[in-house]
């Protein structure tokens, strides 16, 4: 089985993506701003044009995420990269408000698949962390519950090893069907 990557969203390396920015802001502006070369589109205009991609992916993802929060409930699990070490964390994601504040502290992020798995890396001033996210059977959210959905290591442990409690969410598979390739453009 081949090991592809999935991305949903990634702004970790935007400077990477500024020759193909700079590519569409001279074709979108060189013949009204009388540009005669590619060197004379500014930088902040190709910034902002990373920037507005940025956002128009992190919509994309933002609704889908969304959507399948409707339906399920989910486990993410993890490292934190600290000052002192990297360090374990975990928390029940029941709606986007709760992804969102798991996610709040970061300065950059890439959430992507990789063969059903869902992963999140995010860097942040102290340090990196890596997390995945799997989706609670009905059984693994009745056991989440008979626990109160408590924030406790061991019972993370149980619900992510379990495939009785916890699936892969193959995120991939529900925004873009199942026969995806890629990223639709």
């Amino acid at each position: 089985m081949k090991n592809t990557d999935i991305i949903f969203f990634d702004n970790t390396d935007d400077y990477s993506k500024y020759d193909e920015a700079e590519q569409a802001v001279y074709e979108s502006f060189c013949e009204s701003q009388d540009w005669t070369s590619i060197n004379d589109v500014p930088a902040d205009m190709v910034w902002d044009e990373i920037s507005l991609q940025n956002e128009a992916e992190w919509k994309y993802f933002s609704d889908a995420f969304k959507r399948l929060l409707k339906k399920h409930t989910f486990l993410i699990t993890g490292t934190c990269g600290r000052w002192n070490g990297p360090c374990e964390g975990g928390n029940f994601i029941t709606d986007w408000d709760d992804f969102r504040s798991f996610i709040q502290h970061l300065d950059t992020l890439k959430i992507y698949e990789q063969n059903g798995h869902f992963y999140i890396e995010v860097y942040h001033h102290d340090g990196h962390d890596l997390y995945e996210l799997k989706r609670l059977t009905d059984k693994g959210a009745e056991y989440a519950d008979r626990h109160c959905f408590a924030h406790n290591r061991a019972l993370h442990r149980s619900i992510m090893k379990s495939n009785f409690f916890s699936a892969l969410p193959h995120f991939a598979d529900f925004i873009y069907g199942k026969t995806h390739e890629t990223r639709p453009a």
